[in-house]
């Protein structure tokens, strides 16, 4: 099993990341096998499917800002995800 990474300075994630942390969240919840803690399975799997839903819209909002023709939009729509410097 690998060292899981640091993530307490990461303050966006990418919609990969997004994804991939959604997809170890249902790996999680597939292997709890204790009737008692099924309900925490059934919360990490509604967590992974909010996270892949916040990479859908993650993605989409990005590309709604490569296309725009108002840059002042664009630059605002990438400040919100943290994909600029916020002036």
């Amino acid at each position: 099993m690998s060292k899981a990474k640091d993530n307490s300075t990461t303050t966006t994630l990418t919609s990969d990341e997004l994804g991939k942390l959604a997809g170890r969240l249902v790996e999680h919840a597939d292997s709890i096998h204790n009737v008692a803690w099924r309900h925490v399975g059934a919360d990490m799997r509604l967590a992974a499917r909010a996270l892949l839903q916040m990479s859908a819209l993650r993605t989409g909002v990005l590309a709604i800002a490569a296309h725009t023709l108002d840059s002042m939009t664009a630059d605002r729509l990438r400040t919100v995800l943290g994909e600029t410097e916020q002036v």
